[in-house]
């Protein structure tokens, strides 16, 4: 068999339905396919693109932010779910998605308002319940912390509180 972008696409949505499957039947994932397609769309209407053009290959800003909100979002709400499994949905592998996330919380450290508007307007249309909005706000917590352990680790705990409480103060003198 020769390997062409046909059979490539091919192969990755088989993939994917093999890891679906195998969901199911060891009962190791729990999640609604419909509701990650769901995500998937509300997404890519945001951004003004079609669902299964999120995985395209390229760099132009809608694309990348697209993906990277796909990840945020469905890695807060669907903990159990695999980085491997969020990545079929956009034709890329793990650590693609690993990095978008650490991107994401970049740019909200630094403030991005770009990227905070998004954010506010996605997580009113996809955040339903009050579970839901726990599960996200206890995924920031948990990002936020893994971030504070690496200050610690590099700078020791001393200066790594006195590098989140400079941030905080200048965040709460912000208009």
């Amino acid at each position: 068999m020769i390997l062409n972008n046909n059979n490539t696409d091919l192969i990755r949505k088989y993939v994917n339905e093999i890891y679906i499957a195998l969901a199911n039947i060891n009962k190791i994932l729990v999640f609604d396919l419909d509701d990650i397609n769901y995500i998937l769309i509300i997404i890519s209407n945001h951004f003004n693109i079609r669902p299964e053009d999120i995985g395209e290959r390229t760099r132009v800003l809608g694309y990348v932010s697209a993906r990277r909100f796909f990840f945020v979002f469905t890695r807060a709400l669907f903990e159990n779910l695999s980085l491997s499994v969020i990545s079929t949905y956009v034709q890329r592998d793990h650590s693609t998605v690993i990095h978008g996330i650490r991107e994401f919380f970049n740019l909200i450290e630094s403030r991005n308002k770009e990227e905070i508007k998004h954010f506010n307007i996605l997580a009113d249309q996809l955040i339903r319940t009050d579970e839901e909005k726990q599960k996200v706000i206890s995924f920031f917590r948990e990002e936020l912390n893994k971030r504070r352990k690496n200050y610690d680790k590099y700078f020791g705990s001393s200066e790594s509180q006195r590098i989140f409480a400079r941030t905080n103060d200048t965040r709460q003198n912000r208009p």
